[in-house]
C-alpha cells in the first residue's frame, strides 16, 4: 500500500472514532438535571456576585444573596466548572446525577493556599490552579522568578538572567512546561535554556499531578506546569492596562501593555499583551560583572469566536531574548580556570554598568501559533493544533572575534495536535485522547547537538472510579507513548524507537476543612537526542557536554502524598514525595575540567544510574484581621546507588518566613529567606565544594488604587536588602561569581477600563 494511502486511512480513522462514539452513546443522553452551586467564604458566609461558569456549555451565572448559582436542563455527564471571585479562580469538574444536587464550595480570596472545599458533593481534579493575582508582590523580571513565588518551586540558574523552575527536585525535560494546552518545545535539555515565555500577560499557573498530568505527558513523573496567557471568559470585557518598571541593580527598565475586548454577550473576543525589557550589566556586592546585559521582548495575542456549535480560539505568541554571558566564565586554559574557581572574588569586574552585549552571548527566538475548537455539548470534542519554531544562537568570544556569526545555531520546528473527549460509561466518567508531535531539529556551526527528525505519538485513557462516598474521588489513568527518530550524528544516520506504557492512580479525599491527596505514578521518558549524542562546548552554560548513545528509556516510580488543613485562623499544607528509577539520567560534572581548542571548560557527561530522590515541603499560614504570617520550607534528599554517591544539583534545605499586613489598604510585605549549606555532597564529584548557606531579606509595598478613573497602583520592592554576598548551589555560574546584590524595584500600573462587575461589590 502506498504511503499516502496509509496516511489518509490513518487520519480518517481518527476522524471517524469520535463520530462513531457520539452516535453510540447518543441514546443515553438525559438533559433534565438541575444543579445549585453555593459559594461561601471561610466563615461560611455567602459570597455575592461570584461568577460560576460551565465551560463546555459557555453558560455564566452569578451568585445571589444566598451565594447560589442555579443551572437547569443539564445532561447526565461530566462538566468543567470555573468559579471566579475577586481575582481568585477555582476550577472543578462536576458530574451530574438524576436527582437535584446542592454543591457547596468554600473559597478564600486572600491566601495563596486557596483551594476548593466541597461540603456536600465532592469532585476534585488533581491540579492546583493559581491565578497570577494570588502571588505575592515580587521583583520578578521573568516568568520563572514569578513561578518561584510559589513555595514548592525552586530555581536552577545560569547567571542572573537565566532561570528554570524546579518542582519536587525535577526540572528541564522532566518538568514538562505547557502554554495554553500545548507543550513548549524550546530546547529544555540545556540548563541555560530558560522558558521562552514573557512575564507580562500570564493569567494563570496550573500545577498538575498524578492522573491529571498523565493526560498531557509521561515525562514529568506525575507533574507538569502550565502557564495560561489566554484571558478567561470574563476578562473579555473591555480592559486595558499599561505598566512601567525599573530595577536599580542593572538599571533595568521594562514596559508593557495588555488589552482585551469583548464580553459575555458578544460572540467575538480579542486580547493582546506586549512587553519589552532592557537590562544592563548586573552588580554583585563588590563590583559589576561585564557582559551580563540582556534584552527581552514578548508578544501574545489571540481572538475567540463563539458559534452555536463550538468555541474557537486562535492564539499567536513571539518571544526574543538576547543576553550576554559573563566574560569570566570563558577561560583560555585549565590553570586560569582553576584560578577563577578558587578565587574568593570574580577575576573580571567592571566599574560601570553598560548595556553592551558582546561575546560570549546567546540569542533565543520562539514563535508559536495555535488553533483550538471546543464543541458546545456535554460530550463535545476538544481539538488543538499548534506550530512552534525555536531558534537558539550561541557566540564564542575566542574564535573569529572580528566576525559576528554564531558558533552554535540550533533551530527546532514542532507541529502538535491534541484530541480530547469526555465520555460517560454508565456510572463511570471517563476521558480519552490522542496526541501527536512532529519535531525537526537542525544545527549549524560547531557540533553540539545533532540534526534529527522525530514523531511522538500517544494515547491516554482516564477514568473516574465510582465511589459510595461523595467526599472521595479516585481516578485511574493509562497512557502509551511511541517515539521514532531519524538522527544524523555527524556523518552517520541512526534510527531510534522508544515506547512504553505509563500509569497513574489518584485518590482525593475531602472533608469539611481538610483534604488528602495521594498519587502514584509509573512513568516513562525517552532520552533526548541531546542526552544521547551531545559532544561539544555549550557556550550558554560555559561547559563541555558529552552524551551517551547507550542511554536506555528512563522508567521509574513516584509516590506523592499531600495534606491540607484550612481553619479560620491557621492553615497548613504538607507534601511528601519519593521517586526511584533504575536508569535515571544524570548530567554529571567531572572532577577534572576539559581543555579544548576554544578554551578550558567544566566537563559534564550524561549517565544512566539507579537513583532515589525524596523530599518534603511545608506551608503554614496564620491569618488575622489585617494580614497573615506565612512560614514555608522544603528539603530534598537524593542518592545514586551504583556507584554509591550523592547526585549533584539537588536543592539544599531552604525556609522562609513572610509577614504580610494591610494598613489603610496599603499592602506591606517583609520576607526572610534562609538556605542551608548542601549536606548531601560527595567529594570528588564536582569542580568545587558546595558554597555555604545564606540569609536574604526582602521588603515590598503595594498601594491601593490611587485614582478612581484609571486604578493607578504603585509597587516598590527591595530584594537582598542588606546586600549580602552569597553563591547559590543551583547556579551553574557559582564557580565564577556570587549572586546579584541589592536590587530596588519600582513598578507602576494603570488599568484604564477597570469596571468588572464583581469588583463593584
Amino acid at each position: 500500500m502506498k504511503k499516502w494511502l496509509k496516511k489518509v486511512l490513518f487520519i480518517g480513522a481518527f476522524i471517524l472514532i469520535p463520530v462513531y462514539h457520539n452516535a453510540l452513546f447518543a441514546q443515553t443522553k438525559v438533559c433534565d438535571q438541575v444543579i445549585h452551586v453555593q459559594i461561601l467564604n471561610h466563615t461560611l458566609q455567602p459570597i455575592i456576585q461570584a461568577e460560576v461558569f460551565i465551560e463546555d456549555l459557555h453558560i455564566l451565572q452569578k451568585t445571589d444573596a444566598q451565594g447560589f448559582a442555579h443551572f437547569t436542563k443539564l445532561c447526565n455527564t461530566r462538566y468543567e466548572l470555573d468559579i471566579w471571585f475577586n481575582g481568585i479562580h477555582q476550577h472543578q469538574p462536576i458530574s451530574t446525577q438524576k436527582e437535584i444536587q446542592i454543591i457547596t464550595w468554600e473559597i478564600d480570596s486572600i491566601s495563596v493556599l486557596a483551594e476548593t472545599h466541597i461540603i456536600q458533593h465532592n469532585i476534585h481534579i488533581a491540579a492546583d490552579h493559581l491565578h497570577i493575582a494570588q502571588l505575592p508582590i515580587t521583583h520578578s523580571s521573568s516568568i520563572s522568578e514569578q513561578l518561584a513565588e510559589i513555595p514548592m518551586i525552586r530555581l536552577q540558574r545560569t547567571g542572573n538572567s537565566i532561570q528554570k523552575p524546579i518542582l519536587q527536585g525535577l526540572t528541564g525535560l522532566r518538568l514538562p512546561l505547557f502554554q495554553d494546552g500545548l507543550r513548549i518545545q524550546g530546547q529544555a535539555w540545556g540548563s541555560d535554556h530558560a522558558p521562552e515565555l514573557g512575564r507580562l500577560g500570564a493569567q494563570e499557573i496550573i500545577i498538575a499531578k498524578g492522573t491529571e498530568a498523565l493526560k498531557r505527558s509521561a515525562d514529568g513523573w506525575g507533574n507538569f506546569l502550565e502557564i495560561s496567557y489566554r484571558p478567561q471568559y470574563h476578562a473579555f470585557e473591555n480592559n486595558a492596562e499599561i505598566s512601567a518598571g525599573y530595577q536599580s541593580n542593572s538599571k533595568s527598565w521594562q514596559s508593557g501593555v495588555t488589552y482585551s475586548q469583548g464580553g459575555d454577550k458578544e460572540s467575538n473576543g480579542f486580547y493582546l499583551s506586549a512587553q519589552h525589557q532592557n537590562a544592563g550589566d548586573y552588580s554583585i556586592p563588590n563590583g559589576i560583572l561585564p557582559n551580563t546585559a540582556y534584552q527581552e521582548s514578548s508578544l501574545y495575542t489571540g481572538i475567540s469566536q463563539k458559534t452555536k456549535k463550538a468555541i474557537h480560539f486562535i492564539d499567536a505568541s513571539y518571544f526574543n531574548f538576547i543576553g550576554g554571558i559573563y566574560l569570566g566564565s570563558h577561560i583560555g586554559n585549565t590553570t586560569d580556570l582553576a584560578n577563577a574557581i578558587n578565587a574568593p572574588h570574580p577575576l573580571i569586574l567592571s566599574n560601570t554598568i553598560t548595556r553592551d552585549i558582546g561575546k560570549p552571548r546567546q540569542e533565543a527566538t520562539h514563535t508559536r501559533i495555535s488553533w483550538e475548537r471546543k464543541t458546545i455539548s456535554p460530550r463535545g470534542i476538544q481539538l488543538k493544533l499548534g506550530y512552534q519554531r525555536n531558534q537558539r544562537k550561541e557566540f564564542d568570544p575566542h574564535r573569529n572575534s572580528q566576525l559576528d556569526f554564531p558558533q552554535l545555531n540550533i533551530w527546532v520546528h514542532s507541529v502538535q495536535s491534541y484530541l480530547h473527549q469526555s465520555i460517560q460509561l454508565g456510572s463511570w466518567n471517563a476521558q480519552w485522547g490522542v496526541q501527536h508531535e512532529y519535531r525537526d531539529q537542525d544545527w549549524g556551526g560547531f557540533y553540539l547537538a545533532p540534526t534529527y527528525r522525530g514523531n511522538d505519538a500517544a494515547a491516554f485513557f482516564n477514568v473516574q472510579i465510582p465511589s459510595k462516598k461523595p467526599s472521595v474521588n479516585q481516578n485511574l489513568a493509562l497512557r502509551y507513548d511511541y517515539i521514532r527518530r531519524q538522527t544524523q550524528v555527524k556523518n552517520t544516520t541512526q534510527f531510534e524507537t522508544f515506547g512504553g506504557i505509563s500509569a497513574a492512580y489518584s485518590l482525593i479525599w475531602n472533608q469539611r476543612n481538610q483534604k488528602n491527596e495521594f498519587h502514584i505514578s509509573l512513568g516513562n521518558r525517552a532520552p533526548s537526542v541531546n542526552e544521547r549524542f551531545s559532544a561539544g562546548v555549550h557556550h550558554g552554560s560555559a561547559s563541555y557536554e558529552e552524551g551517551n548513545p547507550l542511554l536506555p528509556m528512563e522508567r521509574g516510580l513516584k509516590i506523592d502524598w499531600e495534606y491540607q488543613y484550612r481553619g479560620n485562623v491557621n492553615s497548613w499544607r504538607s507534601n511528601v514525595y519519593a521517586l526511584h528509577s533504575n536508569n535515571y539520567i544524570h548530567l554529571n560534572p567531572q572532577a577534572t575540567p576539559l581543555l579544548t581548542i576554544r578554551g578550558a571548560f567544566p566537563y559534564y557527561i550524561y549517565e544512566s544510574l539507579p537513583s532515589t530522590m525524596a523530599g518534603v515541603n511545608l506551608i503554614w499560614i496564620r491569618s488575622y484581621s489585617q494580614g497573615n504570617i506565612e512560614i514555608s520550607g522544603d528539603a530534598i534528599w537524593g542518592r545514586i546507588w551504583n556507584p554509591n554517591r550523592y547526585p549533584t544539583q539537588i536543592p539544599p534545605l531552604s525556609a522562609r518566613i513572610q509577614w504580610q499586613h494591610y494598613w489603610n489598604k496599603w499592602q506591606v510585605t517583609l520576607r526572610q529567606s534562609a538556605v542551608a549549606p548542601t549536606l548531601f555532597f560527595t567529594e570528588g564529584t564536582d569542580l568545587m565544594a558546595p558554597p555555604p548557606g545564606y540569609f536574604l531579606t526582602d521588603a515590598f509595598v503595594q498601594s491601593p488604587g490611587l485614582l478612581k478613573s484609571i486604578d493607578l497602583r504603585i509597587k516598590l520592592g527591595i530584594h537582598n536588602l542588606f546586600n549580602t554576598e552569597y553563591r547559590d548551589y543551583l547556579d551553574r555560574f557559582r564557580y565564577f561569581t556570587p549572586q546579584a546584590g541589592r536590587n530596588i524595584s519600582l513598578q507602576i500600573t494603570a488599568n484604564l477600563h477597570h469596571h468588572r462587575e464583581h469588583e463593584k461589590h
